[in-house]
């Protein structure tokens, strides 16, 4: 849902920080919790106290309750999306874009590591996705499943080899690509996928209706499994 507002507020030069902190009370009260949170509730059934909204704030994207959301954490610019349903066109889009991107960028000295490149929903493999079978709380995975894709993908990231280069790792800049291109439908990051039958951790795509999950991207080197935020 796209809600949009236009307000004129008066601005002390004077005193920046105290006009800039009165700015951010007051479209976070009256405009945000106040008429755009009203709309939502008339419109589509949005519900303050226990419904999350998608704050982008101090660089960094959160699903948060909006009652839990104070102006004094806020910082310029700053933002708060409303969440409607899940676009299953634009799951399916961006979920074929990533399997289309992450076999572009594949290593070919084997051929392993393209083979390998799986989609999964719920964590299980998918060869394409049905509609019927998508919902708001659907998790798409697209990763390669090589045990030592997890190895390459830092060696990539930071740059170590010196026979072939792929700036800024294999998988982490397709997300970046996907997240630019479809982030205003979805919800798209970089994590840290289970591997099959305990074989550890693998670089992939995570992909899932908008406000659903962070959009943090996960660092390769850093061990920290990010889970799905209720």
């Amino acid at each position: 849902m796209s809600l949009k507002f236009s307000q004129t507020y008066d601005f002390d030069m004077f005193n920046p920080e105290a006009s800039i902190a009165e700015i951010n009370r007051q479209i976070l009260n009256r405009e945000i919790k106040g008429r755009a949170a009203r709309l939502a509730a008339r419109d589509y059934g949005f519900d303050p106290q226990t419904d999350r909204v998608v704050l982008t704030n101090r660089r960094r994207t959160n699903r948060r309750k909006l009652a839990t959301i104070h102006s004094d954490y806020l910082r310029l610019p700053w933002s708060v999306e409303f969440v409607g349903g899940v676009d299953v066109e634009a799951l399916t889009a961006a979920s074929r874009e990533a399997l289309r991107l992450l076999r572009r960028r594949a290593p070919v000295r084997s051929g392993k590591y393209l083979e390998s490149t799986t989609m999964r929903l719920n964590g299980l493999p998918v060869r394409k996705l049905v509609k019927g079978n998508i919902d708001r709380e659907s998790t798409i995975w697209i990763s390669p499943l090589v045990p030592y894709s997890n190895t390459i993908e830092l060696g990539f990231y930071r740059d170590y080899y010196e026979t072939e280069r792929i700036a800024g790792g294999i998988v982490r800049p397709i997300a970046r690509a996907l997240r630019k291109k479809f982030g205003k439908s979805v919800s798209i990051r970089f994590v840290f996928i289970p591997g099959p039958r305990g074989a550890g951790t693998m670089p992939g795509i995570e992909i899932a209706a908008k406000g659903t999950i962070p959009e943090n991207d996960a660092r390769p080197g850093l061990s920290n499994k990010r889970r799905r935020r209720r």
